[in-house]
């Protein structure tokens, strides 16, 4: 049975050890750039990962269904971050590769359901700072790995990649080490003619968020762009990041490392902060590493070598807030 607990109900405080590498949110983050990119993927792969990852461990307590056979990748440069109620400890810079699965969560309670939302599982996420690595996973559930990302505006960067800590093939002799993990190099502009629609729809910014959201998604939904397979509309409308972000919250058993000592569903947010300015993206070829250290092409049903659909680059402040339990066991 699902359990939605108040926050932090009838917990022991948190023991902070010196020169601690996790702090409570919310965090913040100010000119954060995010640029994002459609793969198509295999639907049923989608659906036996996320019922591996949030309906099978709560019982059938959180269920979340993958709307369209798309996962949404996303390069981020976050240079000015900081948790909100610790200013005065200084900030930090991060960049994150992440590849976002949209869909439908449900709640249930006995035969009801409690909660019903458009959401986001994303189980692979790589970054390059250590601290924020350490909080989203312990702090929240987010599946972060370390990686190190480079983007196009980096002095001898052909485009986008991502180098990972790994190995091609699992063996007995198999040595981990830096591993390139994905590149992405642009195929294309904006085609001319629609361009300067384009522009006056997504160059300039808005007075509310919600506007910013709903005026992306109308101009991505072209009769050109739809025909074209680059974007869905159902798609269009997760390519802002505001909506619900549901994660598996666990850690190892230290007497059976095969066993989850703690386990639970967990959903957190980002808010927007800032008017976004939203400009489109053009197509980009898009190469996947086949590791088995990382094995993203398999679990997503992803083609290792493909071009992306027209993605969108954000320019906007934002907040993780804090989040809370779905379901725990």
């Amino acid at each position: 049975m699902a359990t939605i607990l108040p926050s932090g109900a009838g917990l022991p405080p948190f023991v902070d050890c010196p020169s601690p590498q996790t702090l409570p949110g919310p965090v913040q983050f100010l000119n954060v750039t995010m640029t994002s990119f459609i793969l198509r993927a295999d639907l049923s792969k989608l659906q036996d990962l996320c019922t591996k990852l949030i309906e099978r461990p709560s019982g059938g307590a959180v269920r979340f269904r993958p709307l369209l056979p798309y996962v949404i990748m996303s390069f981020t440069d976050l240079p000015h971050g900081f948790f909100v109620n610790f200013a005065n400890q200084g900030i930090a810079s991060e960049r994150e590769l992440a590849l976002g699965i949209p869909g439908m969560y449900e709640v249930v309670q006995g035969s009801a359901v409690v909660e019903r939302s458009l959401g986001l599982v994303m189980p692979f996420l790589f970054l390059d700072n250590p601290v924020a690595l350490m909080t989203g996973r312990e702090n929240f559930g987010y599946f972060k790995q370390h990686g190190a990302i480079r983007l196009p505006s980096d002095p001898g960067s052909n485009g986008f990649s991502a180098e990972v800590y790994g190995c091609q093939s699992f063996h007995t002799k198999a040595h981990w080490g830096p591993a390139c993990l994905t590149t992405l190099a642009r195929t294309g502009v904006v085609p001319a003619v629609a361009d300067a629609a384009l522009e006056a729809k997504l160059g300039l910014s808005w007075a509310e968020t919600v506007a910013a959201a709903l005026g992306a998604r109308d101009a991505l939904l072209t009769p050109d762009n739809l025909a074209a397979g680059r974007v869905t509309p159902v798609i269009a409308d997760f390519l802002v990041p505001k909506l619900p972000q549901i994660f598996l919250k666990q850690f190892r058993d230290i007497a059976d490392g095969r066993r989850a000592c703690y386990q639970a569903v967990t959903q957190s947010k980002y808010a927007l902060t800032s008017i976004p300015i939203i400009v489109v993206e053009s197509n980009h070829s898009f190469h996947l590493t086949p590791l088995d250290s990382t094995p993203i092409a398999e679990a997503l049903g992803l083609a290792p070598a493909t071009e992306t659909g027209l993605g969108v680059r954000i320019s906007m402040d934002m907040r993780l807030e804090n989040g809370r339990v779905l379901w725990q066991a």
